[in-house]
């Protein structure tokens, strides 16, 4: 199964999986099994999702990502449990993060929000008295 996107400002999804069912309380849904995605932004590195599962909406194309999610872009290596590609909203939500990694750094974080237009980033911890860490090797 395969569905493809190219949004207003030239950025293109691509997601792909090994299977998909459809969801009984839901025609709009499918769960995908054995998930990869690819964002394409112009002038951009790829990044790359990969996942077990995820749901996807036929019509808004937000896609939500579970169970041992990775993904990769440019030298960031994130594991996580959740990501959600909010289409419409231009966004990634990216959370209960196991690991982060960029070259020879560690982030140590809850959540990682992704603005896909302005690339702006927001990094959070679920506790208001936990910091965000970063880590050099």
């Amino acid at each position: 199964l395969e569905y493809k996107s190219i949004d207003a400002y030239g950025n293109e999804y691509l997601i792909k999986s090994s299977k998909a069912e459809s969801l009984e309380n839901s025609s709009n849904n499918l769960k995908l099994i054995k998930v990869t995605a690819i964002i394409y932004s112009p002038k951009k590195m790829p990044i790359m999702i990969k996942s077990d599962f995820a749901l996807h909406n036929k019509l808004t194309f937000n896609t939500k990502f579970y169970d041992n999610v990775e993904i990769l872009h440019d030298a960031i290596k994130v594991m996580s449990d959740n990501l959600d590609l909010l289409y419409l909203e231009n966004r990634v939500d990216l959370y209960n993060i196991n690991s982060a990694n960029y070259k020879e750094s560690k982030l140590l974080a809850d959540k990682i929000t992704f603005d896909i237009l302005t690339k702006n980033i927001s990094i959070n911890m679920y506790k208001d008295n936990q910091r965000i860490k970063i880590l050099y090797k």
